[in-house]
């Protein structure tokens, strides 16, 4: 058997030949390789290879051999060699049959240059070099050992070749781990460690610190990093650790270079020796407060939907119960006409009964719809100059039926001179008249409801201030409930019906007008106390016209087109009961049919309709009958866009639906009749 084969610098080969059973008769062969080789090669053919010791050792060994001579150039100007002798070894390293007598060239076409002058330089100066080349089409690492051969010509070279790919691969594979874990710490955690095994003493490695010291080492660690109430985690902590000789991972609170407490996540491995003893510690450390930060955030959006989620339940529960309500009254009213026959006093009692639920109703659809045009941006203020009596007079107005129904006192006490207001009227009205709401509806029966106003110099500048407030002796508001008090669907005491809405919209359209709004309560049934501060305006206030004496008699023709056939007929059976001459239509094209027959003097005309709506055929009757008509949109599309929609289509007025009868009443009695043909 095959003991050792050895290539040396001399160009010399030599081997050691066991028989395997015990050497005894191992001999060992030291000769020029050329004379080997020669032996070896094709020339020699006259010769079995299985009875030449060397030409049985040229294929046995597991080095790929190969000998090669250097040729003339090619007509193409370029090296080229042949082989003259391979192993077997090198012909199952390349996947090839035996190429001697072969050029490279031919073979190998895509071989680089630099092979070619590493053989000429062997050649031409007969020292012999060891290298690493990487054989590309076989995508192969080769440690090549390259010898002249001694021989006449010396154009011959002996070269070796051992595959060490797996090997550079592998060493490769492991410089780029290193640099990869290199990287992770450098770039993953922002400082790297090692700690004494009873963690006394800390140095840093590597990495920014963003901890508040900058002391190394660090004897005094705990105290220089660690906030107070985050030391005893920290050091049970890092008792478990070493006494169970396990990994030390923790979140805890730092002292950073900022100033300020963050957060961190540390974690450290521990170093033992043979003994099991632990030697060291190596560990990093990441800030991580910017984490901690948006988890904290992200914890608070989801109690804060949670929470909404909750008041939209109660939110909808409530709806439906204030909605309720009132329809119950009015459903048994109409059964008490039924039963008690059309008698005037019963009709009397009905009506104002159902005056009130509709009131109600009417109040609370309002309500919802504003805040929804407020949150989305489309309330525009109409502001002008407003006495303020009169701002307060329209609110206790509003609320004067449920203020005498509880026998609630209400005491009035504004600023003698005039105050004028740049605001929208009908919106401060709306504050005023939700805050007196609020009041009657948590004071007892027999309580007090005071508003109370002053105006004030504002830093001893020519600004006036005015402090409106609205004050009761009611159930008052807990100090848990008082900072969300204006918080929209928020209710502090659920034994009272509403929705929550009332409170949130008056502020919200304080600070529309430029005002703040607060609340004051000293606790339950100590009553509370709503104040409003708003500029006071310097403009006069506008010229007004004297009010119409006209009776709510009217004496005009009027076309109802409405698809709602109840609504209709009750709108057209008012006409005639004021007065006017009225018909009837259920859908837009019968509608305009109609009105170029009767030719009314107003037209109240519904715009959600099936087929052509209210806007079309606005624009078609004013395309045929021109200016000669009044129309009127009667609508349940309240926003400020459907309101200029319906000016650009043509309309004279806009009502809201439930349609504000006396404005209706005054509308009809400004018409007169026309001449009609």
């Amino acid at each position: 058997m095959i003991k050792h084969v050895q290539i040396d610098a001399t160009a010399c080969m030599t081997m050691t030949i066991g028989d395997g059973m015990g050497d005894a008769q191992a001999r060992t062969f030291r000769e020029p390789a050329g004379a080997i080789v020669e032996r070896m090669s094709d020339r020699h053919h006259d010769i079995p290879p299985r009875l030449d010791p060397y030409r049985a050792v040229f294929d046995a060994i597991d080095v790929a051999v190969c000998v090669i001579e250097r040729l003339p150039l090619r007509p193409d100007g370029r090296r080229d060699y042949r082989y003259l002798a391979m192993n077997t070894a090198m012909q199952q390293m390349f996947g090839i049959g035996d190429l001697s007598g072969q050029t490279i060239r031919d073979n190998f076409p895509d071989e680089v240059e630099d092979w070619y002058d590493d053989y000429d330089r062997v050649l031409d100066t007969g020292e012999a070099i060891r290298f690493e080349r990487e054989s590309v089409p076989q995508e192969l690492v080769l440690e090549m050992s390259v010898i002249r051969l001694e021989d006449a010509s010396r154009r011959s070279l002996l070269v070796a070749m051992q595959d060490v790919t797996r090997r550079r691969r592998a060493e490769e594979a492991v410089r780029e781990s290193e640099e990869r874990f290199r990287l992770l710490v450098t770039a993953s955690f922002d400082i790297v460690y090692r700690m004494n095994p009873d963690w006394t003493s800390m140095h840093a490695l590597e990495g920014k610190s963003f901890l508040a010291s900058t002391s190394n080492p660090l004897a005094t660690w705990l105290d220089d990093y660690i906030p107070h109430g985050d030391r005893a985690l920290v050091q049970a902590a890092i008792a478990e650790a070493i006494r169970s000789k396990t990994p030390f991972e923790l979140e805890h609170r730092v002292h950073r270079v900022d100033g300020t407490i963050g957060w961190t996540f540390s974690r450290a491995i521990p170093l033992l020796n043979e003994r099991g003893d632990i030697v060291e510690w190596f560990g990093t450390a990441s800030d991580i407060t910017e984490r901690k930060l948006a988890e904290a955030a992200v914890r608070r959006s989801e109690e804060q939907l949670k929470e909404a989620d909750r008041r939209k339940d109660e939110f909808l529960a409530m709806l439906a119960h204030e909605l309720r309500n009132p329809l119950a009254p009015i459903r048994t009213g109409l059964e008490l006409i039924r039963v008690a026959g059309n008698t005037p006093a019963a009709v009397e009692r009905v009506r104002s009964l159902m005056d009130r639920q509709v009131a109600h109703m009417v109040r609370l659809i309002d309500d919802l719809l504003d805040v929804s045009r407020i949150t989305s941006g489309k309330i525009q203020l109409q502001r002008e100059p407003a006495p303020l009596n009169g701002i307060v007079a329209s609110a206790v107005e509003a609320n004067r039926t449920a203020i005498a129904a509880k026998q609630i006192d209400l005491v009035v006490d504004l600023p003698g001179s005039p105050c004028v207001l740049d605001v929208d009227p009908t919106r401060f009205v709306q504050v005023i008249s939700n805050l007196l709401h609020n009041a009657t509806k948590f004071t007892d029966a027999g309580g007090t409801i005071r508003i109370g106003g002053a105006v004030n110099d504002v830093d001893s500048t020519a600004t006036r201030e005015l402090t409106l407030s609205v004050s009761d002796s009611g159930s008052g508001i807990s100090p848990e409930f008082l900072p969300r008090a204006f918080d929209l669907f928020a209710q502090g005491d659920t034994s009272h019906p509403g929705l929550g809405i009332g409170l949130a919209l008056a502020r919200r359209l304080v600070e529309m007008h430029g005002g703040t709004i607060d609340v004051l309560s000293e606790g339950p049934d100590r009553g509370s106390e709503f104040v409003i501060r708003l500029p006071v305006s310097n403009a006069p206030l506008p010229e007004r016209p004297a009010d119409s004496t006209d009776s709510d008699r009217i004496d005009c023709r009027v076309m109802v087109i409405d698809d709602n056939r109840d609504a209709a007929s009750t709108l057209a059976m008012l006409v005639e009961e004021l007065g006017g001459e009225c018909r009837s239509a259920y859908d837009g094209e019968s509608g305009l049919r109609e009105v170029l027959r009767y030719r009314p003097d107003v037209v109240l005309l519904d715009i959600g309709m099936a087929g052509p709506d209210g806007y079309e055929i606005c624009r078609r009757i004013r395309q045929q009958i021109g200016d000669d008509v009044m129309l009127v949109a009667v609508t349940g599309f309240g926003q400020q866009q459907d309101k200029d929609e319906a000016h650009h289509a043509g309309f004279n007025a806009h009502l809201t639906k439930p349609a504000d009868l006396d404005r209706l009443k005054r509308l009809l009695a400004r018409c007169r009749p026309v001449e009609h043909r």
